[in-house]
Parts: structure tokens; sequence; C-alpha cells
């Protein structure tokens, strides 16, 4: 995802969580500061959590940053503008598994107070179920919007993967693309699709 802040919040920019009100311990969040990001999960109610990182960055607001977070073998890559921050992966020490009726949020976190919300922008927010796109650094789009920088929202390049919303009852069962996400703006859950006449998944 292309990711632009606009202010720094008291604790966290938050810009996706998972389950991390959930009452098992199997939330997780991607959180940023200034000066890092960082990875948390095994979290049960924000009491106790485990932390990959931080991954050292200088951020500036009002920049546009491309940010590529990648899970495979049991480890966590971070990347910033293409470039991998933590050299060889970082190795997770528990499980992240899904609950059912655990929300998916995304610029929240979850706890109903805005000190942990994203302050700034997002665009081309993709998530890919079951492949990890990258282990070491790679070159990525000149900005946000296309791979040619169209501008926050706009489209140019082919294949780009953009959200689409609506109610979980008008969920389309069988016509979501292998990782295209669908967002159940009713209920907050999102799914992703396993391709063409497949049921898509919900994480």
């Amino acid at each position: 995802f292309f990711v632009k802040f606009t202010a720094w919040q008291s604790w966290y920019n938050t810009v996706c969580a998972y389950g991390v009100l959930s009452g098992a311990p199997n939330g997780w969040a991607i959180i940023f500061k200034s000066d890092h990001m960082s990875f948390f999960y095994d979290v049960h109610n924000y009491s106790s959590y485990t932390e990959i990182g931080p991954v050292s960055f200088s951020f500036s607001l009002d920049t546009w940053y491309y940010i590529r977070i990648c899970r495979t073998g049991g480890k966590i890559y971070f990347f910033a503008n293409g470039n991998l921050l933590n050299t060889g992966g970082t190795t997770l020490t528990a499980t992240i598994a899904h609950v059912s009726g655990d929300d998916f949020l995304i610029g929240d976190i979850g706890y109903g107070d805005h000190y942990m919300n994203l302050y700034g922008h997002l665009d081309e927010f993709r998530v890919i179920n079951g492949t990890a796109l990258s282990t070491a650094s790679f070159s990525v789009p000149t900005g946000p919007g296309s791979i040619t920088d169209g501008g926050p929202g706009q489209v140019v390049a082919k294949n780009v993967i953009q959200f689409r919303r609506g109610l979980e009852v008008n969920l389309p069962a069988s016509d979501l693309d292998v990782g295209e996400p669908y967002f159940a703006t009713d209920t907050g859950n999102l799914y992703i699709g396993k391709g063409i006449g497949e049921t898509p998944a919900l994480i």
C-alpha cells in the first residue's frame, strides 16, 4: 500500500488491525510512528502482545511511501519504498489465527478512542492471502494511484486491484478474482477472492 501521514498520534498511527479486541489472543495490528513501524500480534485486548520491531525508518509528513509487509516461512518482512528493512526477516513466535466474528479494520485499531487511528491517506491497499510477494528488495511504483504516479485514487496501470465494497448479502460469491478484496460495509468483514467460480475467503 501507499501511505501518506498528515500528523502523528500520541501513541501510534494504525494502518490496519484484526481481532485486537478478541477474547482470544489472536489479534494483530500494523502500526507506525515517525521513526519506525511495527507488527503487533498475539494481541489480547491490548493488555498483552508480541511486537515485531520496531523496524527503524524515518517518515516525513505529507510524503507518500510505498509499504509492503510479507509473511512466509514463519517470518515477517518489512519493506519501505522497495527496500527490505529487516534483513533475513523476523521470526514469529506465536500463531496468527482466524477467529470467526473478529473485525478487520483499516485506519483504526478498534478501541473507540482516536489516539491510535490513522492520520493520513492510504492508496492501493491490498491483502494477498497465501502468497508472499517479496523477501528481498524490489522496484516499486513511483507514486500512489498507478505505476506511473497518476495521483491518489487514479488508476492508470493495468492489474491494479481496488477494493470492492457493499452489503454482505450482496457479496459477489463467485466472480472475485484471485486476491481481489471485498469489504462488507454492514458487517465490517473483509473477503479475498480465490478465483472466478470459487467462494471467497473470509479473513
